[in-house]
């Protein structure tokens, strides 16, 4: 979807009988869809740029056995996918980084339950993988020296949707929910430093879903997640204390970016209604747009140069590209 002119213009993407969506883009604007469908099999799709078409392939068939949408997906600068999902009581991690897709299975830190991975990949062809694992906590595991760790425990208390991010000099950056709250991490050496971002107020319908977290250009945190019927953008400036504002909608499906100037840029779908909402400015200022009546999964989104892209699924299982240019 184009904004031009004042008028949004959307783009169908070719993605079969999506039932769940994963979108992103390399650093030449090649982009990359993930899509795990009603017949539990995953498509990847590939295409150079936007007037192209998308060449897709089924993958990994020995892995498909459910429909979720506990999967993360990630391309890195090479145009090489990464993608993690529960399998069992294990971590399911995909790669095409050799060219033929690959897997590994990671074990859980105590054989429990996995849900809400997240990945990231940095520089140097290091990755890292955050996980909630019932009763357990917070869990990370990285990717150095052509291996995978085994997972770290990082918040015994956290329980609830973990999103990853590493910054520009490889450390590691968490944002889950916890029963107490929205809470932070970052990793120093071998051990964490964790911080509450937002306190509960004991109101039941805190369930901190969804939760995203990207870098601002100097490496400071910014957070927007949905929690007690509302959703907020939290953020940190040069080590400050937490600064949080309300965004006016409930989001089921969240996505947020931060452009060159440090602005931050979110699509959300809403748990009571269809359609899917752009939102962008400053804390306070919010700007506000309905660029679609039907939609219910909003992908991540990604910035590159002028422009801000997204992918959602809309409630005809039809997948769109949500292109906008912010000049």
């Amino acid at each position: 979807m184009t904004h031009e002119n004042g008028t949004w213009v959307a783009e169908a993407l070719d993605a079969g009988t999506a039932g769940s969506i994963w979108w992103g883009m390399d650093n030449i604007d090649s982009q990359y869809l993930l899509t795990n469908n009603y017949d539990f099999h995953y498509e990847y799709g590939h295409r150079v740029s936007d007037t192209d078409n998308w060449a897709y392939e089924s993958i990994i068939p020995e892995y498909q056995s459910t429909l979720s949408d506990f999967t993360d997906f990630i391309v890195d600068e090479f145009g090489h996918a990464h993608f993690v999902r529960p399998y069992n009581r294990d971590l399911l991690y995909a790669t095409d980084s050799s060219g033929a897709w690959q897997t590994e299975l990671l074990p859980a830190l105590s054989g429990g339950v996995l849900l809400f991975p997240s990945i990231d990949v940095g520089q140097s062809d290091s990755a890292a993988v955050a996980v909630v694992e019932v009763d357990s906590g917070v869990l990370v595991s990285t990717f150095a020296d052509g291996e995978w760790e085994s997972f770290d425990l990082v918040d015994g208390l956290g329980t609830n949707r973990v999103a990853l991010k590493f910054d520009a000099v490889g450390t590691v950056h968490l944002a889950y929910g916890r029963e107490d709250g929205i809470a932070y991490a970052t990793q120093s050496g071998d051990s964490w430093n964790v911080e509450l971002v937002d306190s509960a107020d004991n109101d039941a319908s805190y369930a901190y879903d969804p939760i995203v977290l990207c870098l601002s250009s100097g490496d400071e945190p910014r957070i927007a997640y949905s929690a007690g019927q509302k959703t907020y953008f939290a953020w940190k400036y040069l080590g400050n204390s937490w600064v949080i504002d309300e965004i006016e909608f409930d989001a089921a499906y969240l996505s947020l970016a931060v452009d060159d100037e440090d602005m931050p840029h979110l699509f959300l779908s809403l748990y009571d209604q269809a359609g899917v909402y752009y939102v962008t400015g400053q804390p306070g200022t919010w700007q506000t747009s309905k660029i679609d009546n039907a939609a219910f999964m909003i992908s991540s989104a990604s910035t590159l140069g002028e422009v801000i892209r997204s992918a959602y699924l809309g409630t005809d299982n039809e997948a769109n590209l949500v292109r906008v240019r912010i000049n």
